[in-house]
């Protein structure tokens, strides 16, 4: 049910008499302010995975804290991504925040791999 549907619902209580003036206007107000609530909590989710999508792409080249900042970017990602599928709602910064996650991992990954393999070339030639 839409807020409209649940005020004319509410409306309808009150001119029955089944609730009270004061009881219809605290109702309403839970229904009036309780979408615009939730809206701007999920919102909110959208902008964080897209900043820690850019700060995980930007600091893939820092040892350790590129790999953990990622880990945490993917998660928030993940999360926010479930939330626009339960909504319905499009948004672009989830889609955003996750393609900059995945080439900040991909890239952190490969550093690493290089970074091992460059540490375990150079001990062999010291032999």
């Amino acid at each position: 049910m839409g807020k409209y549907e649940d005020l004319e619902q509410l409306k309808q209580l009150k001119a029955s008499g089944s609730i009270t003036e004061t009881e219809f206007e605290v109702e309403k107000y839970k229904i009036l302010n309780s979408n615009e609530a939730n809206a701007n909590k999920t919102e909110g989710i959208y902008v964080a995975s897209l900043v820690l999508g850019i700060i995980a792409f930007l600091l893939c080249l820092v040892p350790f804290l590129g790999l953990i900042i990622t880990i945490v970017s993917l998660i928030i990602c993940i999360i926010a991504k479930k939330k626009v599928k339960q909504t319905g709602n499009a948004s672009g910064l989830v889609t955003a925040g996750l393609i900059l996650t995945i080439i900040g991992l991909i890239a952190t990954i490969c550093i690493h791999i290089g970074a091992l393999y460059t540490m375990f070339y150079n001990s062999m030639s010291v032999i």
